[in-house]
């Protein structure tokens, strides 16, 4: 597979002339244990891979302040409830940036003004871009701080960095036990969600053939909710027609699931859709969200290469496509196991056909059988790349 850069970047705030990481400080000012910082990142990290839709419940859908997000971590019993603020940008559509951190106490947050404290930060960062800094640099304090570029080079392969850090963080047991079991609600209740949504349902419907109340639902679409019972889980599998299936697995396998976590991976089909019982045919064309994904693709691929020094030009041949896709370009995982190649701010001439970059890319990238080449002029998606089977 080639390149992968993540649709989403997560930055924290730096404070005062040291340009202190907020998020660090508070961390170690709250004393939180390595087990907690492990549920933090590893939503942290979900967010980034995924995007947020796949954290459902880990922050809120609506603003606690102007500008101003709640982010929820929960804590287990004798543990802190952590309630991150952050901003959606500022400075990209595809990205959040925590700005003060407080906890929650008897559903009141300490200190007290933490929203207003969070707002002046922002004021402060738009006026001075330079006071944040990139998520990557880790949360936890077994990954020495390395001082990076807040703006992550283009071709660095988000996912060999997630590997390259877990694999530094997991030598802690109960961290990457505690990694490993918040990995786990989250891929649960994001699972829900995604197959409810794939029904077409509302969250009442579920509810109602569970013979439950939609409040008494929610909480199992919430990244936070940590206490599942099996009979639960089958009473939710029997709502939206599907098996629940348990395993043991090791704690690699757990990096693989992370780099291939998003809808069209946890999508099931109904046992009336399931080809393993009936001969219709699988649908494998781009859907309304991977043109939400390439849009979103496009425009940090756009910002980064910016960042980088990397000027976006246009080509019409295809030695010239191919340059920048070496150096801009990143692949999704398509439905089929196809590989689908993002090209941003690319203008198409005559000489270059659809069928004639794909064979480029497949001969010279070594992408699989099929690779489906979307082309963006001016972040704008041409809805015709709809017609470019993937599978």
């Amino acid at each position: 597979m080639g390149y992968n850069v993540s649709a989403w970047r997560v930055y924290c705030y730096l404070a005062g002339q040291r340009r202190e990481n907020v998020v660090r400080a508070w961390l170690q000012d709250e004393r939180v244990p390595a087990a907690q910082i492990a549920v933090f990142q590893e939503k942290i990290d979900t967010l980034e891979e995924s995007g947020p839709e796949m954290v459902p419940g880990f922050i809120t859908e609506t603003p606690v302040g102007k500008d101003i997000y709640k982010m929820k971590i929960k804590g287990n019993k004798g543990m802190k409830q952590l309630r991150p603020m952050c901003c959606r940008g500022p400075f990209g559509p595809a990205e959040y940036t925590i700005l003060f951190c407080a906890v929650e106490k008897d559903k009141t947050l300490v200190p007290k003004d933490a929203i207003e404290r969070a707002q002046a930060n922002l004021g402060e960062l738009k006026s001075d871009p330079s006071s944040l800094i990139h998520q990557g640099e880790r949360m936890n304090a077994l990954i020495p701080n390395q001082n990076q570029n807040p703006y992550p080079n283009p071709t660095q392969s988000i996912d060999s960095t997630l590997r390259k850090n877990l694999t530094a963080e997991f030598q802690d047991k109960d961290y990457r036990y505690a990694y490993a079991e918040s990995f786990l609600s989250t891929k649960i209740a994001s699972q829900i969600k995604t197959i409810r949504q794939q029904r077409e349902m509302t969250q009442a419907q579920v509810a109602e053939l569970m013979d439950i109340k939609q409040p008494g639902y929610a909480r199992f679409e919430d990244v936070n909710h940590s206490v599942w019972k099996t009979d639960t889980l089958w009473d939710i599998a029997r709502a939206l027609d599907v098996r629940v299936n348990v395993s043991f697995e090791s704690f690699g396998s757990l990096i693989d699931e992370k780099e291939h976590f998003d809808k069209e991976h946890l999508e099931r089909p109904s046992f009336a859709d399931d080809p393993a019982f009936h001969d219709k045919p699988q649908k494998n064309y781009a859907t309304d969200s991977d043109l939400a994904a390439i849009h979103r693709y496009a425009e940090e691929t756009e910002r980064m290469a910016k960042a980088a020094g990397i000027e976006i030009g246009a080509w019409n041949s295809v030695s010239g496509a191919m340059e920048y896709l070496r150096q801009t370009a990143f692949c999704q995982q398509m439905p089929g196991g196809a590989d689908m190649v993002f090209v941003s701010k690319m203008s198409v001439g005559g000489e270059l056909h659809s069928g004639e970059l794909r064979a480029t890319v497949q001969d010279q990238l070594h992408f699989g059988n099929y690779a489906n080449v979307v082309y963006i002029d001016e972040a704008r998606m041409n809805a015709s790349q709809r017609q470019l089977k993937v599978g």
